[in-house]
């Protein structure tokens, strides 16, 4: 009989693992599914080369977003387009795929959404949504729509990915909490995240990192919430160095309403932690759960409340 205890450790370090035995699966659906896409709009534009990247190449993606971006590189002959907004260009995109592949264009985004079959996840039972993203070669990285397809920007996606491997092998177990921050941020699909791009709490993480040494993970979920709220007023560049200021995306009001939000969850956690230790499990894992959402399970333990191993792809919850 499992015993009846709640550890926010534990559950936030199962809800990683849930995160990671997800990644196989949904790199295996954008494989069978990414070259059709491409191949599709070959036939229509003359591409020098495509790449999946994003936070789920990056293994920071949150669990209520399995989204993947496919970067459609286009030929020279059409760089006329880097003259015009973007929207011109997403709109033709979303025109083309729309014949072959469900395309859903959701607004403020910059991309051509495309929701896709393929194998499902194991954890999730939910295939990945790929997201075509029109490019362009740039001297140093590649020119692509900025959030609201008012304007190109030029970004170093490869860069970027070389930061984020650099911080969780200096800081083992950077992923876990950058996807649990993430999970937080984007919790209800239904309302625009928290703060806003996701890049943001990635590149915040990797500045907070080397304070979280030795504290296991929900003590660095504490820390985190904290200092972004005391820094959250800051400028934050792009840690690649192309990109404009990841907090240039967010207006004065918007920053206003993330940084209660991050209050909220850094004061939440503080009340969850002082009643695990206390020993009252269940407010522990109410106050938890109203931060984070699913992902705080309580951990399967045996009879003599050890954690009990939990398989690849296992579903847990």
């Amino acid at each position: 009989m499992a015993v009846d205890r709640f550890s926010l450790e534990d559950a936030l370090r199962l809800a990683a693992h849930r995160l990671h035995a997800d990644h196989a699966a949904i790199m295996r659906s954008a494989a069978l599914i990414g070259p059709t896409i491409s191949d599709t709009l070959a036939g229509h534009f003359r591409i020098r080369r495509s790449f999946t990247a994003g936070s789920v190449m990056r293994q920071t993606w949150a669990d209520t977003r399995r989204e993947m971006d496919l970067i459609i590189v286009l030929d020279d002959v059409h760089r006329g387009h880097l003259g015009s907004p973007p929207a011109i260009l997403i709109e033709q995109f979303a025109a083309i795929l729309r014949e072959t592949h469900y395309t859903n264009r959701r607004k403020g985004m910059r991309h051509a959404a495309v929701g896709i079959g393929g194998p499902e996840s194991y954890a999730f039972s939910c295939p990945p949504r790929i997201i075509a993203v029109p490019a362009f070669e740039a001297p140093r990285g590649i020119f692509i729509p900025d959030q609201w397809n008012e304007r190109w920007i030029c970004i170093d996606p490869g860069g970027f990915d070389a930061l984020c491997e650099n911080a969780d092998r200096q800081y083992p177990g950077w992923r876990n909490l950058v996807q649990v921050l993430k999970t937080w941020n984007n919790r209800d699909e239904k309302f625009e995240p928290f703060i806003k791009p996701g890049l943001l709490i990635e590149a915040m993480a990797m500045e907070i990192a080397p304070s979280l040494g030795g504290l296991d993970l929900g003590l660095q979920l504490s820390v985190m919430f904290q200092t972004m709220y005391e820094r959250f007023d800051e400028e934050w560049p792009d840690p690649a160095g192309l990109a404009p200021a990841l907090t240039s995306y967010m207006s004065p009001k918007r920053r206003a309403f993330a940084r209660q939000h991050v209050q909220h969850a850094w004061l939440t956690l503080a009340q969850a932690k002082k009643a695990n230790d206390r020993q009252d499990y269940r407010e522990a894992k109410r106050l938890a759960r109203s931060v984070l959402g699913r992902i705080v399970s309580t951990a399967p333990r045996d009879e003599y409340g050890d954690l009990v191993e939990v398989k690849p792809g296992e579903r847990i919850y």
